[in-house]
């Protein structure tokens, strides 16, 4: 806890005192100069991590201990550490309003720059703490370190969904092991992304893959000075590209991207950024096992379009002594293979092929009159994998009269 000399009349001011005072003074002006010029505010990193235990009556808090190293948004420097089992040189009660059990509050502290004397001949900052509602601004002179939430017939910290804002991950504990669990997440798709080129999602794989190597880049260097917002950044920006991979590939169907959606276009706030970050890594959890399976992943693609081959309606009736007909295929799609059957089956690769089919007519001979003969013929074209329709067809084959036209 930073403290300054108390003068006193008689007082002999030492070297050593003087130093104190300068170096004292020299801190706050260095931190608070660097940070509040440009309307930040949270807790710093420190070796000793912040600390809070309260005690909450009804409607009256009192904070037991803490352990806080921060800046106000004026620049006001927050520097305390105390146990009130032990001291107690300042007021650290303070009443949630009555009747407001639908309401959530942010417990916070504070400093007007007064000064109180300490035993030992120096003095320490009076803080003071508040509460307000959530989403009532923040004075200037306070930091929010704490959200009062009614649970269950009482009021209690929530020690879940808030984390105190910070001025860098590296502040809080909870802001270190989402980032963790981000890089961990980058690392298992840098490796993974590489081996499904094999697939048939090579566009989406051209956009996200170099994404992911920059990302992962960023957050191994760039941990020491990385903020809370430029680590939801980052995860956003993770969520994006994957978004706008599948939409550009035409292989890829992302299915409801409405939760994805609206985690990109969330707005930065310190009330709930942790949680935020927290929705960000599942998503991203999510979009590994999506990757995992690119080669499972339903095509938007629908299968081009094969003509039907046929055969044209002159050729449908014929007539013949004996022997065998010929039937000619139109065959409209360029490049594919055609395929059929003349005994009712449905034709497959596997069957016969071209586009000229022989069909015995089974007529005996010349001379004797022999009913006529249906013959069904099933076509279909097959290119690049994709199959046309099924076309039936029914040949009839009459035999010719000998005696047509002479007389006997």
């Amino acid at each position: 806890m930073t403290k300054r000399v108390f003068w006193k009349k008689g007082m002999r001011l030492t070297d050593e005192i003087l130093t104190m005072s300068d170096n004292c003074t020299l801190n706050i002006i260095s931190n608070a100069l660097a940070l509040s010029a440009v309307g930040r505010f949270g807790l710093f990193p420190n070796l000793h991590p912040f600390k809070l235990s309260v005690d909450i009556n009804k409607n009256t808090i009192d904070i037991v201990s803490i352990n806080c190293l921060g800046i106000t948004r004026n620049g006001t420097l927050i520097d305390v550490t105390y146990d009130t089992n032990y001291t107690n040189s300042f007021d650290t009660r303070t009443f949630i309003p009555m009747n407001s059990e639908d309401k959530l509050f942010l417990l916070c502290i504070g400093s007007n720059g007064e000064w109180r004397e300490t035993h030992d001949g120096l003095c320490e900052n009076v803080y003071t703490f508040s509460v307000i509602e959530e989403n009532m601004e923040i004075p200037t002179n306070s930091l929010p370190i704490a959200r009062i939430v009614y649970d269950e017939h009482c009021w209690r910290v929530d020690e879940i969904n808030f984390i105190p804002p910070c001025l860098f991950i590296s502040s809080s504990d909870a802001f270190e092991k989402e980032h963790a669990q981000f890089l961990h997440i980058l690392t298992k798709l840098d490796a993974t992304l590489p081996k499904k080129f094999v697939t048939e999602s090579k566009d989406a794989l051209k956009i996200f893959w170099p994404t992911i190597q920059q990302l992962r880049i960023t957050m191994d260097k760039e941990h020491d000075l990385m903020t809370p917002m430029e680590l939801l950044g980052n995860i956003q920006n993770c969520v994006s590209s994957f978004v706008c991979a599948c939409t550009l590939d035409e292989y890829i169907n992302l299915g409801e991207p409405e939760e994805f959606l609206n985690f990109i276009h969330a707005p930065y706030n310190f009330r709930n950024v942790y949680k935020l970050i927290q929705t960000g890594i599942r998503l991203c959890s999510e979009i590994y096992i999506k990757v995992e399976n690119f080669n499972e992943i339903p095509s938007t693609q629908q299968p081009a379009e094969i003509a039907a081959p046929y055969i044209d309606r002159e050729q449908l009736k014929q007539t013949i002594k004996c022997g065998s007909v010929k039937i000619k295929i139109t065959n409209p799609t360029p490049g594919a293979t055609v395929y059929y059957t003349t005994d009712g089956n449905t034709p497959s690769t596997a069957s016969m092929s071209g586009t000229t089919i022989i069909i015995d007519s089974g007529f005996q001979d010349n001379w004797h009159k022999e009913p006529p003969r249906i013959v069904t013929v099933k076509t279909i074209a097959v290119k690049d994998g994709i199959s046309s329709k099924m076309e039936t067809f029914e040949i009839h084959i009459r035999k010719q009269n000998l005696f047509e036209g002479r007389r006997i």
